[in-house]
C-alpha cells in the first residue's frame, strides 16, 4: 500500500519538526542530556516514539541533522572554492579559510534569525569524530578540496602537523561560530552583520597565522 502525496507531506514536515527541535534541544542542553522521547513531546507529537519511527536510533538522527544543514553550506563553499579555482589563487591560505568557514557564518545572517545549528554542531563535533557523520556519505567533497589545497600551501610541515594545524582550525572556528551564533540570536540583520563581520575577518586571520606559523625546530 503505497502512501499519498498529502501523507508523504505530513511526514516531510514531522521530520523537518523533529529535526528542528532536536537541533535547539542538543545545542541548549548538550546531546547525552535530551531524549528520543523529549524532542518528540517537545515538538508536540502524540506519539512519544515519533523520533524513533522516523530516524531509528539518536545517532541516526544526529547524522540527519548533520547532513540536512551541510548541504547548502557545502553548495556555497563549492562556489567560494570554484571561483577561488578559477582566478589560480589555490596557494592563498587566507583564502582558502575564508571559503572553508564563511559557508557556515553567513547562517547568521539568515532573515529568520540564527538557527542553533553551529551550537549542536559544536557539541557533536567534541562528542563524535567528523568521520563519523561523513560515514556512508560523501558528506563535504567541496570541504576535503579545500583541505588538499591547504596541505599543499604547507610544505614545510610534516604531514601529521598539517593534518593536526588544519583540524584544529576547523576545530576553533566552530567553537567561535558556536559562540557567535548565540551572543547575535534575537538581534536584527544589521546588527548581525555588523558583528560578525569583524569577528570572522579575525577568525580568519587567526587561523591562516597558525596554519603558516613556522615548523618547531
Amino acid at each position: 500500500m503505497t502512501r499519498s502525496p498529502a501523507s508523504g507531506d505530513r511526514s516531510l514536515v514531522t521530520r523537518t519538526l523533529l529535526l528542528e527541535t532536536a537541533e535547539r534541544l542538543f545545542a541548549e542542553s548538550g546531546i547525552d542530556s535530551v531524549s528520543m522521547r523529549q524532542i518528540a513531546a517537545t515538538a508536540g507529537q502524540r506519539n512519544n516514539y515519533a523520533t524513533q519511527y522516523h530516524f531509528g536510533t539518536k545517532e541516526d538522527l544526529i547524522r540527519a541533522l548533520f547532513e540536512l544543514r551541510l548541504q547548502p553550506i557545502e553548495a556555497r563553499r563549492a562556489a567560494l572554492l570554484a571561483d577561488i579555482e578559477t582566478r589560480q589563487e589555490t596557494g592563498n591560505v587566507r583564502l582558502l579559510i575564508e571559503a572553508a568557514f564563511r559557508p557556515a557564518a553567513e547562517t547568521l545572517l539568515s532573515a529568520d534569525g540564527p538557527c542553533h545549528y553551529l551550537r549542536f554542531l559544536a557539541r557533536a563535533t567534541v562528542q563524535f569524530p567528523l568521520s563519523y557523520f561523513e560515514r556512508g556519505s560523501g558528506a563535504a567533497p567541496a570541504y576535503a578540496r579545500i583541505v588538499e589545497h591547504l596541505n599543499a600551501c604547507l610544505p614545510g610541515l610534516t604531514p601529521r602537523a598539517r593534518r593536526q594545524r588544519i583540524g584544529w582550525s576547523a576545530l576553533i572556528a566552530n567553537q567561535v561560530l558556536a559562540q557567535l551564533e548565540g551572543a547575535l540570536a534575537g538581534l536584527p540583520l544589521d546588527e548581525r552583520k555588523a558583528k560578525l563581520d569583524p569577528a570572522f575577518a579575525n577568525l580568519c586571520d587567526f587561523c591562516t597565522g597558525g596554519l603558516l606559523g613556522p615548523p618547531r625546530p
